[in-house]
């Protein structure tokens, strides 16, 4: 079988002013007058690509979408992708780690698993005119990183998932209610460290043993509420 490559965010070549684990920029400045083209890989971070107006294809999990005006493909830590994006197409590309993102309050991480869930989003025009302000808000404050300027990128982050949990049907858009605290901790430890150790850990034991639970425990979970 074909090793599948591990892009990573730190050591991306041409990653410009990587800050805290984060980027943001206009996908037109990535053409250089070609179409941009990625063989298949994956990454150790969250991946958001916001396309305006474009066209191309984006294969995701091994799942074709046709790239079109107004969508926002949206890949967790490990997904494999492959990507054709036409040149002249417009909108923002943002590379995150969930170290970045690493906000205390339950409902952040909760809006962060929610949104991840889902690969391709299709906002109606006013709530993908609203992102679109917040990520050119984004991109200002990543590009002249002003005092406090990480922790603006933060918010203005936060911002745009709750946008783009906005621009689901509602059936889809449901905070996990029925788990008990307990329950959701301990999901929401195991995807953190399924995040930043799966290139190194494979097995269901040793993900049980760091989170004190059986191996029985944390497939129950898993099955229950994935």
């Amino acid at each position: 079988m074909k090793t599948i490559p591990v892009r990573k965010l730190i050591s991306l070549p041409k990653e410009p002013n990587l800050i805290g684990n984060f980027s943001i920029r206009c996908i037109a400045e990535i053409f250089n007058g070609l179409d941009l083209v990625q063989p298949l890989h994956r990454h150790d971070f969250y991946f958001v690509l916001v396309v305006e107006t474009g066209m191309g294809e984006h294969v995701i999990d091994f799942e074709s979408y046709e790239v079109g005006d107004r969508s926002v493909y949206l890949m967790r830590p490990g997904q494999v992708h492959e990507l054709t994006l036409k040149e002249g197409s417009s909108g923002y590309l943002i590379q995150f780690s969930a170290n970045f993102y690493a906000l205390k309050d339950s409902t952040s991480v909760q809006a962060l698993r929610q949104t991840g869930k889902i690969n391709l989003y299709k906002p109606h025009s006013g709530v993908f005119k609203k992102m679109m302000a917040i990520l050119a808000a984004m991109l200002q404050e990543f590009e002249t990183k002003e005092v406090g300027f990480l922790e603006v990128l933060k918010a203005q982050l936060r911002i745009f998932l709750t946008l783009l949990l906005r621009s689901l049907p509602k059936k889809e858009d449901k905070p996990f209610t029925n788990i008990t605290s307990h329950k959701q901790e301990r999901l929401d430890a195991f995807l953190a460290l399924l995040e930043t150790n799966y290139t190194t850990q494979k097995r269901v034991a040793s993900y049980s043993r760091m989170l004190n639970l059986s191996a029985y425990q944390l497939n129950a979970i898993t099955k229950t509420y994935l």
